[in-house]
Order: structure tokens, then C-alpha cells, then sequence
């Protein structure tokens, strides 16, 4: 490439005149960078209609499924730096209210590409907002500069942005309650005030009665609270709304919902955080139990970096401690008032603590442990406690009980595998089976089970010689766990090695061998004496990959005394060559 103009003044030049394109374009090696090269340097020679034109110009001239394509995937992030200044076209282009953000949509909207919605946008902006503004000073402003100019018909995302703010100034206050109610009032004022949700008494006591009689899944049951709280804004109705907010999101991720976002969760905690503080439900014992309780599992849920969306370029590392300790706290904190959540939320904790421990024996006496515990309690006793019914409790309890039966044998299927003990790999992933079949909850995943057992019964064919079934096998591991794919790759190309040993095509068994690999390794050096060479055993070190998943001890202890008694004396005494052979397809 030999450009002789700036980046930032082709960008000026081509908005001006798109008939340049071509001309511009001859400068760059291909014109996805010569996009890229523009886009990238536009702020500085661009007003952000002059920016939105120069997308015009690529999507009209320039090879439009690319640009489209980046383009959509990254305007929810590009809006949100537009706010928080995070990145240099953000600041150049910066706007501090929503009803700027929206004409900053709309304007993009212009190029006939897939927008996202203002709400969207708000939510990745509130996720980056807690996550890097420094501190809740700076996101106590960058919330109430937001809501200082709303725009007209995007009430979900002014509602959000608003639930926001009276959560951080109520939660920064030194008396929370008062200022909780001078935030619902002014929380009133900016929200648009939605439809009435029912016909009939239309003010706070006849919406909250409504509400009542709705279940808790029931949409209307929000919208009932949020006409209450319109009609008379204070810390008893904004306080319901709240509680009804965050509990149905930590709700909807428990029961299978992948749709919830982390900025969901993290206003969520926030909500239990303020309700706490503010202690609404003082004579109340029950409800203040449950919203400790699901503030500890809202915090529990963020830790550990499951299957809630987000827009962060990485998830954060699962704190299994951290969600082990909250689900902990949540089930003291519920124990009083609901014995069937108490039993769920205390297995919860001891299964996470079992991820914490990265050791399989170690896990699997977790969960002896706990199996005995839960096998000890009684329902009957437990069930005047609080509202759950005997029923309830009796099958909370037996649902954990085969929760953590299924895992112990999920544990014991991997203790088998690693000492390659492979019949019992497959009589304890059947039981596992079994047991999560059985449990009430139906939603037991044995993902890694599945892999393992699928490598033992490739492991078992390579044993009896049938390669091609064990190929077959490796073929089918389905997982997204690195060390188990990087693993399975290894076993796959020894079975191909091996095959080739067995095959007497010993050129290609040594090749492969050479390149697949490390020469001096015990596998190197069988394979060179299965196929009739002297190996060189050097120090006499070799060993076999750690990256291996599953090799048996014994046959590891046994090679290197015999490839370095066929490395003695000449050519290789054919009684050893086959006795190396034999553990080569055993290894």
C-alpha cells in the first residue's frame, strides 16, 4: 500500500464526493481495510452526520454484507460508548441524554441496517456503566444526565434508565427511606405513565388489590404494581414494584429463561440491595426473608458467569466460592418461612462448593456427604415451619437427594475414566442417567459424562483392536471444553497410529508418530520398535502427554523397560517387537 492522503482526510474527501471511492480504494490492499482504515479515523475529520454518510458511502459502493455485518454487530457497543466515552469515535461523538442517544439510533436507522432497540442500548450501557465507571458518584450522574431530556415513545427504556437512578441516589443516601420517597415522586414525573392495565377503580389500592389476585408469572401482576406506583408514588408502592422487578428476573434465570442480561442482574441486586436498606418490611418477617434471600441468589447467579447475555467482549471466570457462600446465605436466610427452598438453596451450595474443589474424589465425597445429610432430614418435621406444604418439602428434599446421587456417579465415572478403568465408566454413567431421569427438577445436565463416555467406548475399541469404531467414537465427543477437545485430538491420533502399526504401513505409523508427537516420547519410541526399529532412548525420561485424557498405568509403567530392552543388542528380538506392539494398543 502506498497512500499518499490521510485516513482522516480520504474519510472527509469521500463524504464530499463519493465518486472517489475507487480511486481511494487502489490505496489499500482490499476494502474491508480500506473501511476500516476510514471508519477508524473519521472523528477526526467528521461531524457525526458526516460519519453516518461515510457508512452510507461503504454500504452503497464498498462490499455492503461486510460492512452491514459489522456494522450491526457492533452499533449497540458504539452507542454505548457514545455515552460513556469509551473509545475515541464515543467521545468524539459523546451525548449525555437519552433523547440525544435516540436521534443518534435514528439517525443510523437511516442506512436501512438492523438497529438495535434504545432499551437494548441502555441495558449494555448500564452493564458497562457498573462495571467501569470508577465510582457511584460517576454513575449516580451518568444516569441522571440520561433521564435530564427523554424522548417521546420509548417508555421502556426510560423506565429502565429511571429505575436505575432512584435505586443509586436511595442506595448513597444517609436516610434511604426518605429519600426513597422523594425519588419515587420524581421517578413518577419522568416515566411515562403507562395505559391502566384493568378496567374499573383506577388508583393505587384498587391496582395493588388486582395484583394480588394475579399469580406471580402473570405480566398484568407488573403492570398492576406500576400503575400503583404512577398513582401514588411512595416507599410502600415503589418498594412492592421493585421486589416484584428484581425477584421475577432472578426467578426467570432459575427456571431455564436464556433471555435474561446481566444489566438485568446486576439492577436486580441492586433492587434487594435498596429493599434491604431500607427495611419496607419490618413487620413483615416472610417477605423481609425472601428478599434477603434472593438478593444472596442474585449475587450468587452474577458470580458465576451462567447463561445470562451480555455484551462484554469476555465472561467473567466463575467465583464458584462466592456462589457456593451466597446460595449458602440465601438458605439460612429463607429457612424460617420456606423449608422447600431452604433444601434447594443449601444443595445449590454444596454443588457449587464441588465445582470449587477441582478434584474429583474430593467432589465426589461432597456429595456423599450432602446425599447423607438430606437422607437424614424429615419432611413432616420441617413443614410447619413456613408455607411450603409436606408435599412440597418431601419432593424438594427427594430431588435433591437424586441430584446428588446422579453427580457422586457422575464423580465416580470420572475417577474411573482417569485410571482407565473402563467398565466402570459406563455402569456409573447409567446410574447418573438414571438418577437425573428420576429427579423431579428434570433439569440435570451430564454434558462432560456424555464426552467421557463417549472416549471410554472409544477406549474399549482401540483395547480390541476395532480402530474404526474408536475413530467413529472420537468423532462423535461433542464438547466446548478446551482440554477435553485438545485431549480426544491426542487420543484420536494414537488410535491412528496405532491402526497403522497394526496395518504394517509402518513408514506412515512412524511419520505420523514423528509429527503428531514428541520425539523422545514413550509413544515415539514404541511406535519406532513396533515397526521394527532400534530406538534411541536417550536419558531414559520418556513419558506420555498430560494433555492425554485417559492412559492406563500400568501399560505406561511397562513400555519403557521394554523399548529400552529393544533398544539393546542389536535389531529388535522379534518377541519384544510384539510385546511392545500389545501395549502400544493397550497404551
Amino acid at each position: 500500500m502506498n497512500r499518499a492522503t490521510d485516513p482522516a482526510e480520504q474519510a472527509a474527501a469521500l463524504v464530499a464526493d463519493p465518486e472517489l471511492y475507487e480511486r481511494f480504494a487502489a490505496d489499500y490492499d482490499d476494502e474491508v481495510g480500506f473501511y476500516s482504515a476510514l471508519r477508524g479515523n473519521a472523528q477526526r475529520s467528521l461531524s457525526f452526520e458526516e460519519y453516518v454518510e461515510l457508512r452510507r458511502v461503504f454500504l452503497d459502493r464498498g462490499p455492503t454484507a461486510a460492512v452491514r455485518r459489522r456494522l450491526e454487530e457492533r452499533l449497540d457497543r458504539s452507542l454505548k460508548n457514545m455515552i460513556l466515552g469509551d473509545s475515541p469515535r464515543g467521545r468524539a461523538y459523546s451525548v449525555s441524554t437519552l433523547r440525544e442517544l435516540a436521534g443518534r439510533r435514528r439517525r443510523f436507522g437511516t442506512l436501512e441496517v438492523t438497529v438495535p432497540t434504545l432499551l437494548s442500548v441502555v441495558k449494555t450501557t448500564v452493564e458497562h456503566l457498573y462495571d467501569e465507571v470508577e465510582t457511584p458518584v460517576g454513575t449516580r450522574e451518568t444516569l441522571a444526565d440520561l433521564l435530564s431530556a427523554v424522548p417521546s415513545g420509548e417508555y421502556a427504556a426510560v423506565e429502565y434508565v429511571a429505575r436505575a437512578w432512584l435505586t443509586e441516589v436511595t442506595l448513597a443516601a444517609g436516610t434511604p427511606t426518605e429519600r426513597l420517597s422523594a425519588a419515587a415522586a420524581t421517578y413518577a414525573e419522568t416515566v411515562p405513565t403507562p395505559d391502566p392495565p384493568v378496567d374499573g377503580e383506577r388508583s393505587a389500592p384498587g391496582y395493588l388489590a388486582a395484583a394480588a389476585e394475579r399469580s406471580f408469572v402473570d405480566p398484568e401482576k407488573r403492570r398492576l404494581h406500576e400503575a400503583a406506583v404512577h398513582d401514588a408514588p411512595s416507599v410502600e408502592t415503589i418498594c412492592g414494584y421493585l421486589y416484584l422487578t428484581a425477584t421475577r428476573d432472578v426467578e426467570a434465570y432459575r427456571h431455564g429463561d436464556d433471555d435474561v442480561t446481566r444489566a438485568e442482574f446486576i439492577l436486580a441486586r441492586r433492587h434487594l440491595q435498596l429493599l434491604c436498606d431500607v427495611a419496607p418490611y419490618a413487620g413483615d418477617p416472610e417477605r423481609a426473608a425472601y428478599v434477603e434471600s434472593y438478593l444472596h441468589l442474585a449475587r450468587a447467579i452474577e458470580a458465576g458467569g451462567g447463561r445470562w447475555l451480555s455484551t462484554r467482549a469476555g465472561r467473567p471466570e466463575p467465583a464458584w466460592w462466592t456462589v457456593a457462600d451466597e446460595y449458602a446465605r440465601a438458605a439460612t436466610a429463607v429457612r424460617s418461612v420456606d423449608a422447600a427452598r431452604f433444601v434447594k438453596y443449601l444443595s445449590k451450595a454444596v454443588r457449587h462448593a464441588a465445582h470449587a474443589v477441582d478434584e474429583p474424589a474430593s467432589r465426589r465425597r461432597l456429595h456423599v456427604a450432602a446425599r447423607r445429610l438430606f437422607e437424614r432430614l424429615e419432611p413432616a418435621t420441617m413443614a410447619p415451619t413456613g408455607r411450603a406444604s409436606p408435599e412440597e418439602i418431601e419432593s424438594a428434599v427427594a430431588g435433591t437427594i437424586r441430584t446428588h446421587r446422579c453427580r457422586e456417579h457422575e464423580t465416580r465415572a470420572r475417577l474411573a475414566f482417569e485410571a482407565a478403568d473402563y467398565g466402570t465408566v459406563r455402569r456409573a454413567a447409567e446410574a447418573a442417567r438414571a438418577e437425573a431421569a428420576a429427579a423431579p427438577q428434570g433439569s440435570l445436565q451430564l454434558r462432560e459424562l456424555d464426552a467421557i463416555e463417549t472416549v471410554a467406548a472409544a477406549r474399549r475399541a482401540e483395547r480390541r483392536g476395532d480402530f474404526e469404531t474408536a475413530l467413529e467414537r472420537y468423532d462423535a465427543v461433542a464438547t466446548d471444553d478446551d482440554s477435553l477437545r485438545v485431549g480426544v485430538a491426542c487420543h484420536r491420533q494414537l488410535c491412528r497410529v496405532k491402526r497403522l502399526v497394526i496395518a504394517g504401513r509402518h513408514e506412515e505409523a512412524l511419520a505420523k508418530a514423528h509429527e503428531w508427537f514428541d520425539s523422545g516420547s514413550t509413544i515415539v519410541l514404541a511406535t519406532e520398535a513396533s515397526c521394527g526399529l532400534v530406538p534411541d532412548i536417550g536419558d531414559g525420561t520418556a513419558g506420555v502427554s498430560e494433555q492425554f485424557l485417559s492412559v492406563d498405568a500400568g501399560v505406561v509403567s511397562a513400555l519403557p523397560p521394554l523399548v529400552r530392552l529393544a533398544g539393546t543388542g542389536g535389531a529388535v528380538v522379534e518377541a519384544v517387537r510384539r510385546q511392545i506392539e500389545e501395549c502400544l494398543v493397550a497404551l
